[in-house]
């Protein structure tokens, strides 16, 4: 008794692989017309003092972007304009994304709300994220008896 095994013959991995293709280029076909989830991608460090978040945001007019902070989540958001093409122009490839955008991020401690700093500068916004007092080590005095 043999048993068979699911291998491709060449010809039918070469069809395989040129399905995925025409799939892969379907999906992409449209261009970019939105953000996808992920983006604006961001990079988030943390010290004692609390953490600093960085996104890039090229394109984007400072005036139309939001930063919420909300306990130990910080949500930013803001849109960008679509290009136009002139009159008599079409686009050949367009991934630049365009639309609305929104990002949370949760962090591991709560944020002072108040004293957070949001600045936008060359494409990149940085946004200063201090502890809130209740999230901060506190040294605690021993006692002697």
């Amino acid at each position: 008794m043999t048993t068979r095994t699911n291998v491709l013959r060449p010809r039918d991995l070469f069809r395989e692989i040129e399905r995925m293709q025409a799939e892969f280029a379907s999906v992409f076909a449209h261009g970019n017309d939105s953000y996808a989830p992920g983006h604006p991608p961001v990079s988030v460090w943390t010290n004692d003092e609390g953490a600093l978040l960085s996104a890039e945001v090229p394109g984007v007019d400072p005036e139309k972007i939001e930063v919420s902070v909300v306990g130990d989540t910080v949500t930013i958001s803001g849109s960008r304009a679509p290009e136009q093409a002139t009159e008599g122009v079409e686009f050949l490839r367009r991934e630049r994304g365009q639309g609305g955008f929104q990002r949370s991020l949760h962090l591991p401690f709560k944020v002072d709300a108040e004293h957070v700093e949001a600045r936008c500068k060359d494409g990149i916004l940085r946004v200063t994220l201090p502890k809130a007092q209740e999230a901060r080590a506190r040294k605690i005095e021993v006692l002697a008896h």
